[in-house]
């Protein structure tokens, strides 16, 4: 059992470092000259994208320290001790650090775009008509749409069939999410841009890229914590034979364990930060 217990604390470290790390660092030169497509940014715009940037890592802190303190507050109120990680128990998620942590980070950065819903209703007098390309991912908003609507349905056959209504208060949650997802990417896709200069537009369409990549990604994250969760949750059938449900509950925590690490990996994909092997000057366009 010691190795599997090293393997799953080995796992939960190398996550937490490669969750929280981009929200220590404050944007580089690198993580500016990455988002405006170029290896010379004037200062002025230099000085926009850095905001825009330095925003999302502190949304994405801010949310992680938020979900980490909750998760400590519920374990020692509700369970007398603090619970590092909970997959496959039948606790709270609430009281799981790993889950609060990373549920955190994924509203936190959500969250960096939800002032775009406040500038979708402003009526600029005068608004470009300048061509807009495509900038969400359109197959991971389908996955993000598809795995919220089995989690929403596997939540009901839970409470429907075992009497278990905790799942789907989850992926209602999960739910709501989604929503705050779907409008923040339609308020960055299709907000009125006033008409001004052709750099300005220029610095506004590559932060507009970047958020609906990032939104996309995020909306899939939030959708894959939130299976996870429910699966966390979603208890064993109490008619199976000991050894039937040992294997069962075996399976349950090697598949919400997947869940946390694919939401880790999902949510680097949103990072405000380019990927190692990505130039300055270089941005991936949707697929």
């Amino acid at each position: 059992m010691a190795p599997f217990v090293l393997v799953v604390l080995g796992t939960m470290a190398v996550g937490f470092v490669a969750l929280l790390y981009p929200v220590f660092v404050s944007p580089t030169e690198r993580d500016v000259a990455w988002i405006a497509g170029a290896d010379v940014v004037p200062g002025d715009e230099a000085a926009v994208y850095h905001r825009y940037l330095d925003r999302h890592r502190r949304h994405r802190l801010t949310g992680g320290i938020f979900g980490g303190a909750l998760a400590v507050v519920v374990g020692i109120r509700f369970y007398g001790n603090i619970q590092l990680i909970g997959a496959g128990e039948q606790t709270s998620p609430l009281g799981d650090v790993f889950f609060c942590v990373l549920a955190g980070v994924v509203v936190g950065a959500l969250l960096a775009e939800t002032y775009r819903l406040g500038e979708e209703r402003e009526r600029p007098r005068a608004a470009s008509l300048a061509p807009r390309g495509s900038i969400e991912r359109p197959r991971v908003v389908r996955g993000a749409r598809v795995l919220g609507a089995v989690t929403l349905v596997w939540g009901l056959g839970v409470g429907v069939l075992a009497g278990h209504w905790g799942p789907l208060g989850v992926a209602i949650l999960g739910g709501v999410i989604a929503l705050v997802a779907e409008a923040t990417r339609h308020a960055v896709t299709n907000r009125r841009r006033p008409a001004t200069s052709t750099r300005a537009l220029h610095v506004d369409s590559r932060i507009r890229a970047f958020a609906g990549r990032s939104v996309s990604w995020l909306e899939l994250a939030a959708a894959t914590l939130t299976a996870t969760w429910v699966l966390s949750l979603t208890p064993v059938p109490a008619a199976l034979d000991e050894g039937a449900r040992t294997g069962v509950e075996g399976v349950q925590v090697v598949l919400v364990l997947a869940g946390l690490v694919a939401s880790v990996v999902l949510l680097r994909r949103a990072t405000p930060r380019p990927p190692r092997h990505v130039a300055a000057a270089q941005i991936v366009e949707p697929a």
